[in-house]
């Protein structure tokens, strides 16, 4: 919920304190050390609530305790807790008892071969001595950029294409812009991070298992490299897009030109973008998305100059009216 807009949090609100609702159990999750300010529009719904008779719990989940680790990596491996206590141990002390992080290590131990299946003793072994002395990442994200170093370069340039797109995509998208004369290429690549737990496929729509396995693919981009990366995807998905479709995903085109827009030099492809921007932001203002609305056409009116109100005067009132009219609506 720490990434939930203010027309998200709204609709939660007031599913939450209707009155008429009697049946429904909202359970949310967020991390409190990332609501930087103490009016992030989180706290402030939080606080709203606290204020109604709806009854609300709070429950606090830190890292694992050791028992809690050995728990897990007893299950995993099928043996006993006394068999697996030592290994436990140098996991948490190394992993500080993040859930995500012990269980991407035991991954990476097993594929450096330091955690290996005894097929004469019929039972999981390990190399603690090797393990102790193992260098680890400070963070799961340092961890999962290093596993993703292993694929093949193909692999990991789909990965940073998709992670562009945010926790979510769609693979014909990442196909668009992968542009390979291989058609199969996305999908064995994708194939490969399911198996390995990184994606989530849903039906036609792909989504990274972790937020923190979305950052760390999309830290395999640098970031003196990202609006470039950005811009290059939003030029290829414009191109590859017929103006009949435009509509379907205005708001992905734009998203990533605007990431990249600092980078546009020709003015004819600003007024391009602000175009754009135009149309996602009405799209988005008749939908009653007023705050999302501003965005895209602050957006537009930054790509705009004085000298365009001469040569693109209609468009440029057009900009300014809508803006207008969706900051006053908020």
């Amino acid at each position: 919920l720490q990434w939930a807009n203010e027309q998200c949090l709204d609709v939660v609100s007031k599913l939450i304190t209707d009155v008429s609702s009697r049946s429904v159990l909202f359970i949310g999750t967020y991390r409190d050390n990332e609501l930087e300010t103490a009016d992030h529009p989180l706290e402030e719904t939080l606080g709203e609530i606290a204020t109604t008779n709806v009854p609300m719990s709070t429950i606090h989940l830190g890292n694992l305790d050791p028992l809690t680790v050995n728990d897990l990596v007893s299950d995993v491996l099928h043996l006993s807790p006394r068999l697996t206590r030592p290994l436990a141990d140098v996991l948490h002390t190394k992993t500080r008892g993040n859930p995500l992080f012990v269980k991407q290590m035991i991954k990476v131990l097993h594929e450096d071969k330091l955690l290996y299946y005894s097929a004469s003793r019929r039972r999981w072994e390990w190399d603690l001595e090797a393990i102790q002395e193992q260098l680890i990442a400070d963070s799961a994200v340092e961890l999962l950029v290093d596993m993703m170093k292993h694929y093949e370069p193909d692999g990991q340039r789909i990965l940073q294409i998709a992670s562009c797109f945010g926790s979510s995509f769609d693979a014909a998208t990442v196909q668009l812009v992968y542009d390979s004369k291989d058609e199969s290429a996305v999908f064995r690549h994708l194939d490969a991070a399911i198996k390995d737990g990184l994606i989530i496929q849903t039906g036609s729509k792909y989504s990274f298992s972790h937020d923190q396995i979305w950052q760390a693919a999309y830290s395999l981009t640098l970031p003196t490299e990202r609006e470039e990366m950005h811009l290059r995807i939003g030029r290829q998905l414009l191109q590859g897009i017929s103006p009949t479709e435009i509509d379907s995903v205005v708001f992905t085109i734009v998203d990533q030109l605007n990431r990249g827009s600092a980078l546009i030099t020709d003015h004819d492809e600003k007024m391009t973008v602000a175009r754009l921007n135009l149309k996602a932001g009405e799209k988005a203002k008749a939908a009653g998305s007023f705050l999302q609305a501003s965005i895209y056409l602050k957006q537009a009116t930054a790509l705009v100059d004085e000298e365009d109100w001469e040569e693109q005067y209609n468009l440029c009132l057009r900009l300014y009216t809508v803006c207008a009219e969706s900051q006053l609506a908020q």
